[in-house]
């Protein structure tokens, strides 16, 4: 600005100059020429520029964080057979039994800390499977008969005897009596006649339990109002009722135990998401694979459940 100002005056100063030269030399006489400045102008620029930023920082406590949930589902049993069984009977098994889904309803407690999950509560499932053995036999209807072949016989009874003297020698003549009779011999003929029959047999599988879980879950995928869980952790469950038929190498076998401890492994993936500050949905889909590796157990197989979790 100061140099924009210098440049003016210099420039007002030659116009000046060449004014008083031009009228010299019209009127022809000399003179000297002064330039005053009479006033000196300066602009000056100051710039003020404060800015204060608040920013404000929730930190939240590490936790651990409760929640309680309420739910059901849907139990997919699946057949499993002892691994020492002979492959007849377990195909056999196979083509007279047929599960049939089952269900479970209960509560859980989770507790959240960092980036694990620990949960346990308490749980009552049903599962339910029909047995139908269809069995081919023979009915043997028999009659007996007799074949019978006669002999007619004639028996000699010596009814009376005399002497009479012939020739200076005495002769005895007897006097007997002839009866009839029949010497029969039987032959025993059987006549077999065999019928195919075939013969249904039908017993409704039963199984019902308290399940005790104790899973492990690690969140991934985690977004602003859901996430997804890996969980992982075993399952103890307390028979209440086990009514089942079995084909064994002895023949049609019932399995029946009650109050009877049992454990499996489970496997399995969940998504959680929030409605709201103290809600939330959660879906999962496990897989149980029981432990026993015998017939006085649950069968294993597939859960499928949907809740509403509530957190503290």
């Amino acid at each position: 600005m100061k140099s924009r100002i210098c440049h003016i005056t210099a420039a007002l100063s030659a116009a000046i100059v060449l004014f008083c030269v031009q009228g010299s030399h019209a009127q022809e006489t000399p003179d000297t020429i002064r330039i005053e400045v009479e006033k000196t102008v300066y602009d000056t620029l100051q710039v003020v520029d404060t800015s204060i930023i608040y920013d404000t920082v929730f930190v939240e406590q590490s936790g651990p964080y409760k929640s309680i949930g309420l739910g059901g589902g849907v139990n997919y049993p699946v057949l499993r057979f002892p691994s020492e069984m002979d492959v007849y009977f377990v195909d056999k098994n196979k083509s007279s039994i047929a599960h049939k889904p089952g269900y479970s309803v209960g509560v859980d407690l989770r507790l959240d800390w960092q980036q694990w999950s620990a949960e346990t509560g308490l749980f009552y499932s049903r599962l339910k499977s029909d047995f139908v053995q269809t069995e081919q036999f023979w009915v043997q209807d028999t009659n007996y008969h007799y074949m019978a072949d006669s002999t007619q016989v004639w028996n000699a009874d010596t009814v009376d005897v005399y002497y009479q003297e012939s020739g200076g020698d005495t002769i005895a003549i007897y006097v007997t009596d002839s009866s009839q009779y029949w010497e029969s011999d039987s032959t025993l003929i059987t006549d077999i006649d065999s019928t195919q029959t075939d013969s249904l047999y039908l017993h409704s599988n039963q199984y019902q339990s308290l399940d005790l879980p104790l899973i492990l879950s690690w969140p991934f995928l985690i977004r602003d109002n859901h996430f997804f869980s890996i969980k992982a952790g075993f399952i103890g469950s307390l028979i209440l009722k086990q009514d089942a038929i079995y084909i064994t190498e002895t023949g049609r076998t019932l399995f029946q135990s009650d109050m009877r401890f049992t454990g499996s492994a489970v496997l399995g993936l969940s998504r959680e998401h929030y409605v709201g500050e103290y809600f939330g949905v959660e879906l999962s889909a496990t897989y149980r694979y029981h432990l026993l590796n015998e017939f006085s157990r649950l069968p294993d197989g597939l859960r499928l459940r949907a809740g509403l979790r509530y957190y503290f």
